[in-house]
């Protein structure tokens, strides 16, 4: 009797052994998750913060911009009627227009363009959509793959 209850002992004994490392797996398995999601919150913020410095380098650029415009602009002088009257007496029509014919003088006009270059996010949708990996988007522009799946998925929530 005491051969049977001795190895009953054992297998207990060796039953409880199993299940408390199976819970130890179990545990260390939680414990890696919580890290690996903790480390998805950190890419996720710092992703944001970048964001959010870069609109607001942004906003204040178009700021100076703004009050560069704004300084710039010229206001017209106002005259009334009577002095605008008294200004413009014709004589004849067909020599005022030969006099402005002769007078015109065109302004030299220039035009800058100035392209900007396409967005991270439009760079990325566009390396998306023409088939390549997250991956190999994330090495050709030099970010994290995080940061350029986040945009993916972010563009395709926005656009469903």
């Amino acid at each position: 009797m005491n051969n049977i209850l001795l190895i009953f002992s054992l297998i207990l004994h060796g039953v409880t052994f199993v299940a408390i490392i199976w819970l130890y797996q179990q545990v260390q398995k939680q414990n890696e998750s919580e890290r690996h999601f903790e480390k998805r919150v950190r890419e996720t913020e710092d992703m944001f913060d970048s964001y959010l410095l870069e609109l607001k380098d942004e906003n204040k650029k178009f700021i100076q911009a703004i009050s560069k415009v704004e300084h710039s602009t010229f206001e017209p002088t106002k005259a009334s009627d009577n002095q605008i009257s008294q200004s413009y007496q014709p004589t004849h029509r067909h020599n005022a227009t030969e006099q402005m014919k002769s007078d015109f003088k065109p302004e030299s006009v220039s035009v800058e363009d100035q392209v900007e270059p396409p967005s991270l996010q439009t760079q990325v949708m566009h390396l998306y959509h023409s088939g390549h990996s997250i991956e190999e988007i994330a090495k050709k522009l030099d970010k994290g793959s995080t940061e350029i799946e986040l945009i993916v998925k972010f563009n395709q929530k926005m656009h469903v």
